[in-house]
């Protein structure tokens, strides 16, 4: 079996153990109070759902072969009112 520490100058030894030694070289670990990533509310409202501050409404979502043959049909699907009719045939 080879040792692969053998293969190494000494000096890169040297400079490692060293390194490992400094108490300069050591930090402290941060709390996470102190790095927490704060993200400020853009889109919604605190005080209510962001699912009640969409428009929804039922559609059917149908999706055909090229002859018009429906091979997939869902009914009373209930989607954002602003989704256009692919996005809803996509999602369903």
């Amino acid at each position: 079996m080879i040792d692969a520490r053998h293969e190494l100058p000494s000096s890169t030894v040297a400079r490692s153990s060293r390194r490992a030694d400094s108490k300069s070289s050591r930090r402290t670990v941060p709390t996470a109070s102190e790095h927490a990533l704060k993200i400020e509310r853009v889109f919604s409202t605190a005080s209510i759902h962001p699912f009640d501050q969409i428009e929804w409404e039922k559609r059917t979502a149908e999706i055909a072969d090229d002859g018009g043959k429906v091979i997939f049909k869902q009914e009373n699907v209930e989607v954002p009112k602003s989704w256009s009719v692919l996005a809803t045939k996509v999602v369903v």
